[in-house]
């Protein structure tokens, strides 16, 4: 595929001012991409920031983030807490064809793979959900797994609760006989614990430990797009949600309770989506992967959507190591 007069390249950080508004143009960027956010989390996590663009001359035609794990001698990129999306992002294509948009996909996805294979032993990218076209990684060879989560659109004229099932609007009713309460506050500890409970309840590891929540979210709290509700009942907090809003969406960032019944989540959720119900905006629940957590999101009426984790092949001795390792795990399992 003829590509002559573009480049891929690392963006140095007083090229980020360039990156930021190339984001905010983007139809699929979000304040997940911004350097605002990516830089507190490469600092928090103490990895190394890297904004891979594709270039025709000045102009960005797209770009992904990407986050150095230099380990065993070996180069790789891969995830860091609470970056959902770290690529590819497409620039604006509105004056192009829909061949021509398919073209200038795959162009810059197959530059992307390129550059990666030629700088990394092993990388991971997690699409946008509206980033469909993976053919690109498909033909490289790349692990291609798929991700969902639930998306609810909110705007004036529609009734919140007409969406919901019957179920959780008897949870919301009872909720509020019950007197449960959901206030915005600056900060709590509490919410650590509860965020652990959360993932304890559900036999699910969390994805970092309590420290490195700790660390993050004492830093993200500070943004003006971050909020942090909790429910309460007689004193006593049950749940808390850290919720994300950029330009277009509102994102559930993180989540956590102690509440058996289910309540205090329930009526926080819904509290929030009333907060923002009028905002043209959309609410991502931000995953679909867990069956019992799956069954709760879907409750509020969203639609599913579909993403992508995109794995590049993995070179030696990198690929010795983890075939070693699963050759024994299966050996565990024989025996």
């Amino acid at each position: 595929m003829p590509m002559p007069d573009l480049e891929v390249k690392t963006l140095s950080e007083d090229e980020y001012p360039l990156w930021n508004a190339f984001v905010l143009n983007a139809p699929q960027g979000t304040f997940f991409h911004q350097s605002a956010w990516t830089e507190i989390i490469s600092l928090a996590t103490g990895r190394p920031l890297r904004i891979i663009v594709c270039k025709r001359g000045e102009d960005i035609l797209a770009g992904l983030i990407l986050f150095d794990n230099l380990k065993w001698g070996l180069n790789m990129a891969t995830p860091v807490p609470l970056i959902p999306f770290n690529g590819p992002l497409l620039g604006v294509m509105d004056q192009a064809g829909e061949h021509k948009v398919i073209a200038r996909t795959l162009q810059y996805s197959e530059l992307f793979v390129r550059f990666l294979t030629k700088y990394y032993d092993f990388w991971i990218l997690d699409t946008g959900f509206g980033f469909h076209d993976i053919r690109s990684f498909q033909w490289a060879g790349c692990k291609l797994e798929p991700v969902y989560t639930y998306q609810k659109k909110m705007a004036a004229g529609i009734e919140l609760e007409d969406t919901y099932n019957q179920s959780l609007r008897r949870k919301i009713k009872e909720s509020e006989d019950l007197g449960i309460s959901v206030k915005q506050v600056d900060y709590t500890e509490k919410f650590l614990d509860l965020y652990q409970k959360s993932y304890n309840r559900h036999d699910i590891n969390p994805p970092v430990g309590k420290a490195m929540i700790k660390k993050i979210l004492t830093m993200i709290i500070k943004l003006p797009q971050i909020k942090l509700f909790v429910a309460e009942l007689e004193n006593k907090i049950l749940a808390g949600r850290v919720i994300l809003e950029d330009q277009n969406a509102i994102y559930d960032l993180m989540a956590g309770g102690d509440d058996p019944t289910g309540l205090g989540a329930t009526y926080t959720v819904h509290t929030v989506l009333s907060k923002y119900a009028k905002t043209e905006k959309h609410f991502d629940f931000m995953g679909a992967g867990h069956p019992g957590v799956e069954q709760f999101k879907r409750s509020f009426g969203g639609k599913l959507e579909l993403g992508f984790r995109l794995t590049g092949k993995v070179r030696f001795p990198l690929s010795f190591l983890i075939n070693m390792r699963n050759a024994n795990l299966t050996r565990r399992r024989k025996l």
